[in-house]
């Protein structure tokens, strides 16, 4: 073992410690150490512990960086940034079929946190993060922060009605027209004529809502 080399370790000469066998070795940063000498043949140990104490720094820097992160917060876009991760390249996370497994993957340029940061800002009160083009990825471009409303009406499930020369979702004209959503999407799905679903009036008790998850199909 004398002279031998395992990591940043060099072994120097047997321990004179009673017990299981140990070596006395010289870390490269200069510091002496006892170590096992099964922790030597596996490679279990390779420092003086010099290399955790850097990998613990240096996270310790990058979060001080941006300070997004601690060992007791994160802030609304850290955790947009981590969720945005999971759902992409976690195939045990619950929705990720509809991203990672359809091939929604984040650039390389933000799995570097500070990267994302930099190019989307931090996230304002009440939004999300939204794709403008939901065939693409997680990339600089095409993302940006949007409203719950923002965000239903670039849902690639939604439903478009075009009148009037213009095309709009279900939400979109009901929005328009004074009219709740339900109210609107249950006229469509009852066969009305577009028209006279955007202008009937509507009595108060039957102008009622849902979630706008609901909007499917194309009545165009």
């Amino acid at each position: 073992m004398v002279g031998k080399r395992i990591g940043r370790l060099v072994v120097l000469e047997k321990a004179p410690e009673a017990g299981r066998a140990r070596w006395l070795c010289r870390c490269d940063c200069g510091n002496s150490k006892s170590v096992l000498a099964h922790h030597l043949s596996s490679e279990k140990t390779k420092s003086c512990g010099c290399i955790r104490s850097e990998v613990t720094a240096a996270r310790n820097i990058d979060k001080a960086t941006h300070g997004h992160a601690s060992n007791f917060t994160r802030t609304p876009t850290y955790r947009t940034w981590t969720s945005m991760l999971t759902r992409c390249r976690n195939p045990k996370a619950d929705n990720f079929e509809q991203y990672g497994g359809r091939g929604i993957t984040v650039c390389e340029r933000w799995l570097k946190f500070e990267n994302f940061l930099a190019d989307m800002g931090e996230r304002p009160p009440g939004m999300t993060i939204d794709r403008r083009d939901n065939a693409k990825g997680y990339e600089p471009g095409n993302c940006r922060w949007a409203t719950p409303s923002e965000q239903e009406n670039n849902k690639t499930d939604n439903v478009i009605i075009e009148a009037g020369g213009r095309r709009q979702t279900v939400m979109q004209w009901s929005l328009e027209k004074g009219i709740y959503y339900h109210t609107l999407l249950k006229r469509l799905q009852a066969g009305w004529p577009i028209d006279r679903a955007l202008n009937s009036p509507v009595t108060p008790r039957a102008n009622w809502r849902v979630q706008p998850s609901q909007e499917k199909g194309s009545f165009a």
